[in-house]
């Protein structure tokens, strides 16, 4: 087995490791995420910004450390969070050899990344811009609307205004 893996990771610098969220080592990754973060040994805001990333993607990822034992060998693996919190995970090293390789860091291939619309930065004051609806709104604009949102649909409104 020990040869196995060695083969596995022959030539390879980086060992990072994916599973599909559909496999059993995924729901041990679960597992171990829910547990270390009842435990305080990570935020719970990291564990759902991991987990977020996972399906996104649609598969997990994993650092492969060593492997420990003799007779009864378990392999090492490093849970690694954007902030570089970490959190070691055994598992068996036939799901090791089952899985396959990321071809890269997570930070390199960009995984942590969260995609921000163009435009829009945090909370937003209405502009005062002359723009007024002439309909009564019980929800203020900025309640309502996205700064985004509410520049579409000033447009659209001012559209109107002049289509007529």
């Amino acid at each position: 087995m020990r040869n196995q893996v060695d083969k596995m990771f022959e030539g390879v610098r980086q060992k990072w490791i994916t599973f599909s969220l559909e496999s059993k080592t995924f729901f041990k990754i679960t597992d171990t995420l829910k547990e270390s973060a009842l435990n305080n040994k990570v935020k719970k805001s990291e564990v759902a910004k991991l987990l977020k990333a996972y399906k996104k993607f649609d598969q997990s990822w994993v650092k492969f450390k060593s492997l420990k034992g003799r007779k009864n060998l378990k392999a090492e693996w490093e849970l690694v969070f954007d902030n570089n919190e970490k959190i070691i995970l055994l598992i068996s090293p036939e799901e090791l050899l089952s899985a396959s390789h990321l071809g890269g860091t997570p930070k390199s291939l960009k995984l942590f990344k969260e995609e921000k619309i163009k435009g829009v930065s945090g909370p937003w004051k209405k502009p005062n811009d002359g723009f007024h609806d002439k309909l009564e709104h019980e929800i203020p604009f900025t309640e309502e609307f996205t700064e985004l949102g509410y520049y579409m649909y000033r447009e659209q409104q001012l559209e109107k205004r002049r289509a007529k």
